[in-house]
């Protein structure tokens, strides 16, 4: 469909994503702090095993706390704690939260989780034709065992990143959006990808979407080894020593005290290279590709 960098240039000449103002901005920050700090909470009180990941994990070594460009949150779960999270979710969140997540008895997304604040808009343009949660939200991602054989770590790990590769192509066919369309026209590299990436994936929906989610998210779950990886889309670069995720040591984000991997400098290497301290130049920062944005500010 195009690079994460092929659809940052467009943002930066498209007049259909909505720019945040310093002021949303600012706003958008204290949800996702606020949502971050009930979920530590019930984290902490069942139990369960979380760290924050990727850019959410960058950010706090390299800035301590929000990327300022980036304004989202990741977080890791181990695996075997997320049926635990689901299971006491409505009573310990669903009064300001509602979440998606594959093999659940209900429609996902994505092959990951994602926990949603009722009363809040934040609407992606490739997100317009759904029927799932519009809110502002926190990204989950399993935290998984990996195998310790290179050939089986292969086999599994390229069989993973297919599956999430034809789970996203199907949810584009499945639900197209006019203004991603529109999005992707823009450029001809981005428009042929875009369109080659729908007609892969129609002509694999007639198994719907939420098969696919639910599939790949089988497809990552491992047994106990000395490796770990997160495998949603990005299963080798995060194959690494169990030791280097596990337990999670402390950090800080935005003056909150927060969970980090183990040896952070050693997981942020693997993703983003030796430079991951220095700060990219704008036209290489990722954004957000988002059409609609409502804090709900009463609320907050």
């Amino acid at each position: 469909m195009g690079t994460t960098a092929d659809m940052n240039v467009l943002a930066r000449k498209s007049t259909q994503l909505h720019a945040l103002t310093e002021e949303e901005k600012a706003q958008l920050k204290k949800a996702l702090l606020e949502m971050l700090q009930d979920l530590m909470r019930v984290f902490e009180k069942h139990h369960i095993t979380y760290m924050l990941g990727f850019g959410s994990c960058l950010g706090a070594v390299r800035h301590g706390g929000f990327i300022p460009w980036d304004d989202d949150l990741d977080l890791l779960v181990l695996r075997k704690d997320l049926p635990k999270f689901f299971t006491i979710f409505e009573r310990e969140l669903g009064d300001k939260y509602e979440f998606t997540a594959p093999n659940t008895g209900k429609e996902s997304k994505n092959n990951f989780t994602k926990i949603y604040k009722k009363g809040t808009l934040f609407l992606e343009i490739s997100d317009t034709q759904t029927s799932f949660p519009k809110g502002i939200y926190i990204d989950i991602f399993p935290l998984d065992y990996a195998p310790e054989n290179k050939f089986l770590r292969w086999i599994k790990g390229a069989f993973c990143n297919l599956l999430c590769q034809i789970a996203v192509s199907v949810f584009y066919a499945q639900y197209p959006s006019a203004e991603m369309a529109l999005f992707m026209s823009q450029s001809r590299k981005t428009k042929s990808a875009f369109f080659i990436r729908k007609m892969f994936g129609k002509g694999l929906s007639v198994i719907p979407h939420r098969t696919w989610c639910n599939w790949a998210d089988k497809m990552m779950s491992g047994r106990k080894s000395h490796l770990m990886t997160i495998a949603c889309g990005r299963y080798f670069n995060n194959v690494l020593s169990k030791d280097i995720y596990l337990p999670g040591k402390k950090g800080l984000f935005e003056g909150v005290e927060v969970v980090l991997p183990q040896q952070p400098k050693i997981y942020l290497s693997s993703i983003y290279g030796k430079d991951y301290m220095q700060v990219p130049p704008p036209e290489k920062r990722e954004r957000h590709f988002v059409i609609a944005f409502d804090a709900a500010t009463e609320r907050l």
